[in-house]
């Protein structure tokens, strides 16, 4: 009889582990068959059947730790709007068909092959079980890497019909916190036309779309931006003639937004002029209600790119000043055709797990604000491995996030 028990609860305790596992499916989440598998080229105007995946499951954010990760988010792969123009005046068809990368190529690295496939970037689906990832490892935002024109959004050869597909009907978004760039940050940009953009993404996205990141100071909520090259903001405004006008037009910026029941603006600026803007100034900022924040996209903190990954992790001097939001690359090796032509050799999850480890160290040790940028979602060419899953390193990026979330 107690033999016979013992089976009973053995073969129960074998029922309930195996139906754990499969509701706790993990790394096996049904999103169907790959996009593009065939890896099929493009040859302009037959587009491309990428195939259509499974609907992604519903992300919940994790519980809040001392340090927010938002993350660059640059997308331009597999986009209507580059396959769209009959001379490649939108971008290359290699970018639309990820013929850069076939597994038949010289130079092919399964790093660089997501597990979705060579997807199509403006899919709702792909851009669901994007977010959905983002948001079940820990990443509690995204930097949209483009200055979004809302005047096309919604048609499908505009350049920025994959974010329109983001707020309108990306579900796993919805729990993702965003952060817009502003344009102006390109001396070549007139400030009528910046003025249009900025305008525009307050209006359209921001008053209609909760979920933008905020940066929190006593109860009080300041929605946060990024400016590409606060320099060339500068050269928008003030023609590099000191900064009157370009701060005149932040304190509009933060009445706008205190107009939607915000307390004011909040900005991470690449390539700010601690000469210009001075921490004094950026003190005085703050009676207007504007944070005024240094950051990077791509920076390793370095006159030259470090040779290797290993070095970069090892050697890497993180900037100490209050006011500069720190940066992580998951990888910094490019791959032909693009143009940046970085060579950082040697880059694993594993390293950049120490490296981010390190960054959240020095971030908790210092006055600055909890929040650390991370590139990249999705610059495969560019960088190299992201974070979401590759055919070489599975899930480990967006493991190793989660693992520093664990220990924060």
């Amino acid at each position: 009889m107690f033999k016979k028990n013992i089976k009973i609860f053995l073969g129960i305790t074998i029922i309930v582990f195996s139906i754990l596992l499969i509701l706790n499916i993990s790394h096996k989440e049904k999103f169907g068959r790959e996009q593009n598998k065939k890896e099929m080229k493009y040859y302009y105007p037959n587009r491309i059947d990428f195939g259509e995946l499974n609907d992604a499951p519903l992300a919940f954010p994790k519980s809040k730790n001392s340090i927010d990760f938002l993350a660059h988010w640059y997308n331009d792969f597999g986009l209507e709007s580059t396959a769209s123009s009959p001379t490649q005046a939108k971008g290359a068809y290699v970018w639309y068909d990820w013929s850069w990368n076939h597994s038949g190529n010289l130079n092919y690295d399964s790093s660089r092959h997501p597990l979705l496939g060579w997807y199509k970037g403006d899919d709702p689906k792909v851009l669901d079980w994007i977010s959905y990832w983002l948001v079940k490892y820990g990443v509690n935002g995204v930097i949209l890497s483009t200055a979004i024109d809302t005047t096309k959004w919604s048609e499908p050869t505009d350049r920025n019909y994959w974010a329109y597909q983001l707020f309108n009907n990306v579900k796993n978004f919805n729990s993702l916190k965003y952060v817009l760039w502003l344009n102006g940050g390109d001396h070549k940009t007139k400030k009528e036309v910046a003025n249009f953009q900025q305008d525009h993404i307050i209006n359209d996205i921001v008053a209609k779309h909760q979920n933008i990141y905020t940066y929190n100071v006593n109860g009080k909520r300041y929605a946060m931006f990024f400016i590409w090259d606060m320099e060339g903001w500068r050269g928008t405004y003030d023609k590099y003639n000191g900064a009157e006008y370009s701060i005149e037009r932040l304190k509009e910026l933060s009445l706008k937004l205190k107009a939607l029941n915000f307390d004011g603006i909040s900005i991470i600026a690449r390539n700010l002029s601690s000469d210009i803007f001075t921490d004094n100034i950026r003190e005085q900022l703050k009676d207007d209600d504007i944070y005024l924040f240094s950051g990077e996209y791509s920076s390793m903190y370095a006159e030259t790119r470090y040779d290797t990954y290993g070095n970069y992790v090892n050697h890497v001097q993180f900037p100490k000043e209050d006011y500069q939001v720190l940066n992580v690359l998951t990888a910094s090796q490019s791959q032909a055709p693009h143009p940046s032509g970085w060579s950082t050799t040697g880059s694993t999850p594993e390293l950049f797990e120490k490296l981010l480890q390190n960054a959240v160290y020095v971030t908790n040790k210092s006055k600055k604000p909890k929040i650390i940028t991370l590139y990249n979602v999705s610059e495969w060419a560019e960088g190299g491995p992201s974070l979401q899953p590759n055919k070489r390193d599975r899930f480990k990026y967006l493991e190793a996030v989660k693992n520093v979330k664990k220990l924060d």
